[in-house]
Parts: structure tokens; sequence; C-alpha cells
């Protein structure tokens, strides 16, 4: 019971902040992780997925738990970098590290190359069947780059401009023109208005901007953390890649999504132990979002009707009252 009304507490002020257009700042997002919440359940699940759908035989990671087709780009690079630095599996990420080497896979120009300091390629993409089950995404095609009306291409372009280009107020200008896509639920870019993902809202462009938001130390509203937590499957921990307006998942968890998501944990909470002694799970904080946002609508009602219903003499009493007080305190 203590635990439940710590975090609705939390909750509801967050969701009062959100309200008047307020988010987290880096630093605070961080505080409040480290010191409330603990998202060390989460992140290891989300590693168990990455471990499960490890093929011993082609020595790469599935895209998807159903499916036996292994790309180099950007799956099995996110998932090297993840099971090193996020996951504690160095062991599993050289593993995965020697079969792309095998593969050469350096020569298949990528937009996650940013994360190295390679590129930037942000050519148009399509998919590249290297031999049998593996494939690998390119971003070399003709026509019109990607460019920042894609939310993960600022988000990256951003990362680019601070990491490898040092050039914090193109970083900055990059990462506002993605934040400036977020709607509330998810991004509203190109992608999301035309072509074969229209209408479907996508998980790793919420976990490029919490990631790049701690990087820079920017702003991003929590509304962005819980739905992307909402998109980790309880079961398997992988993360849906979409989801719709009422934060349904569509369509099935993969290994991109799921290891951006695992960035954006650990660049949020850390791997540290939370301070709190009662450690509440992002999963738990995401389960009573809907609640507080009731919980707060009602109790806004509450006192409208206390307020209306209050006899002229009580007004009157209060503010002299609360008059008195405050001449005292001063």
């Amino acid at each position: 019971m203590r635990r439940t009304t710590i975090v609705v507490a939390l909750v509801l002020a967050l969701v009062v902040g959100a309200g008047t257009g307020e988010g987290l700042g880096a630093a605070a997002s961080t505080a409040t992780a480290q010191n409330v919440l603990n998202a060390a359940q989460e992140i290891r699940s989300a590693c168990s997925y990455l471990e499960s759908n490890y093929e011993n035989s082609t020595g790469l990671v599935r895209e998807t738990p159903t499916l036996d087709r292994f790309f180099l780009y950007s799956d099995n690079y996110l998932a090297a970098r993840v099971l090193s630095n996020g996951c504690d599996n160095p062991g599993l990420a050289e593993s995965i590290n020697r079969t792309l080497s095998r593969y050469d896979a350096s020569r298949f120009p990528n937009q996650y190359m940013a994360f190295d300091c390679r590129g930037p390629f942000f050519g148009g993409s399509e998919d590249y069947r290297v031999s049998g089950g593996v494939w690998t995404t390119v971003n070399n095609q003709s026509g019109t780059p990607l460019n920042d009306g894609y939310a993960d291409i600022a988000f990256l372009r951003a990362y680019y401009y601070v990491e490898c280009a040092n050039n914090p107020p193109a970083a900055i200008a990059a990462f506002d023109a993605g934040a400036s896509e977020y709607v509330g639920v998810g991004f509203d870019d190109a992608p999301f208005l035309v072509g074969q993902s229209a209408g479907v809202y996508q998980t790793y462009k919420l976990a490029l901007y919490v990631y790049t938001a701690e990087l820079l130390n920017q702003t991003a509203p929590l509304g962005a953390l819980v739905s992307m937590a909402r998109m980790q499957n309880s079961t398997t921990g992988g993360f849906y890649t979409g989801y719709d307006a009422n934060l349904t998942p569509v369509g099935t968890t993969n290994t991109e999504t799921t290891c951006l998501s695992i960035m954006a944990l650990v660049a949020a909470f850390g791997h540290t132990v939370p301070k709190s002694s009662t450690p509440v799970s992002l999963t738990f904080i995401a389960s009573v979002w809907a609640i507080a946002v009731v919980a707060t609508v009602i109790a806004l009602v509450v006192l409208a009707v206390k307020a209306s219903s209050r006899p002229a003499n009580d007004e009157q009493s209060s503010t002299k009252g609360a008059s008195e007080s405050h001449q005292s305190g001063a």
C-alpha cells in the first residue's frame, strides 16, 4: 500500500506538470529515476529477449522470435552494442561482432553507423539480402536523402553533431526538429503521415528521443518514456515496434526496437541500485499512469463542486483565516 501511495503521488505530480506543458529535463529525470524508480527489471527482461533470439548456427540474433531472418544492420550491430554496454554480456556481443566481421558488414552504409562516427549515412534505405537468411539495411539509395522530417534521423543527426562533429548548437537544432514532431502519443513525422507505416506510431523513435535527450541534457516528456515502457511484452521482454493512438501494439516485437529501448532505459536510469528503500519498477509506473490521470480529473471535479456549493460567509471566513496565517508567517 505504501508503494502504491508513493507512486500515485509521484505520477499525479508529473501528470500535472505534463498538463502545463512541462517535462523532465535530463538531469531531473535521471535524478528521479535513480532515486525513486528502478528499470533493472525491464532492462534485464529486454536483454533476455535478445539472448533467447540468438541463433548459434548463424552467430546472429533473429529479427523477430518467429522469423529466421538475420539483419547485420541494424539489428545485430545494435544488439552487439547493447549486449556489451547495457546487458553485461560481452561474450555474446563479441560472438556477434565476429560474425559481423566475417560478413564484412561495415561495407554496407547504414544510418546507425552515426553511433561510431561513420558517415553519416542518411540516404534512402533498402533491405538487401547478403546470403541466405542474412540481410542488411543499406542507406545509400538515390532520391531525396532522409532528413529531419524523420524523427529518428533528426535524433541520430543530433548524436552525430555532438559526439562526432563537436557542434553542440547543430545538435540542439536537430534534436529540437525531432522533438517538434512529438504530439503526446508519438511522432507525427513524414513516415507517420505517408507510406506503408502511415497512421502507426513507432516505439524506436520514442527510444531515440529519450536517449538523445539524456545525451544532450535536454527536456523530454515523461509520457514518452512511459509510452515506450508500455510497448514491452511482459512475457518475452521484447518491445513492439508499432502502436496506435490508444497505445495498442501493432505488429510484433523485434530486435532493433528492443535494442534502442535498452539504450534509452540505460541512459535514463543507469545501472545503479536505486537509493529509495522502496524502489518501483518502470512497469509499475506505466500501469498506474492511466489511473493517475483519472484520479486527477476526479479530484479537480470534486474541488470544483465543493467550491461552487460553498456558502458566501464560509468564503469570507476562509479568506480571513488565510490572511491572518500569511501575516503570522511573515
